[in-house]
């Protein structure tokens, strides 16, 4: 039913890790020597599209498709699938200006995340004359 994690320490006071299974409340063994730590034990699974799976091989129990060895009495519940969180999406808009002393036009993004937060860029050589990073066609759109 469950997967315990068991540390106690030996005879020499090393301590030592083992991982245990037990149906229902774990029953520990007083003749282990003193308990340290007892805890419920999880398989964390990382991939970003494939679920967990288990496969049995030669006797071995492995943690598909990464092929890791897990305890032979483990079940799909004892393992955590972390998936990884998705990029928030971004609003982008983009603004042209024409430069007014020769025929290059600039563009002007702005970036609108989903927490608020607004970033502009501009392909003008002011943004890096600028010591705030904001060339005029940014403060323009943020007169806006």
């Amino acid at each position: 039913m469950a997967l315990w994690e068991f540390n106690n320490l030996n005879k020499y006071n090393h301590l030592r890790k083992r991982i245990v299974y037990s149906e229902g409340s774990l029953k520990i063994n007083k003749k282990l020597g003193p308990i340290q730590n007892v805890k419920r034990f999880t398989y964390e699974y990382n991939h970003p599209l494939i679920p967990p799976m288990l496969w049995i091989h030669n006797g071995k129990k492995y943690i598909m498709p990464i092929w890791k060895e897990v305890h032979p009495n483990t079940v799909l519940s004892d393992i955590i699938w972390k998936k990884p969180t998705p990029k928030p999406k971004v609003k982008i808009t983009s603004h042209k200006f024409k430069s007014s002393s020769s025929n290059i036009t600039y563009t002007t993004k702005k970036y609108a995340y989903p927490d608020g937060t607004v970033k502009f860029t501009c392909s003008c050589p002011g943004v890096t004359r600028s010591k705030d990073g904001s060339c005029k066609h940014i403060k323009s759109l943020l007169k806006k």
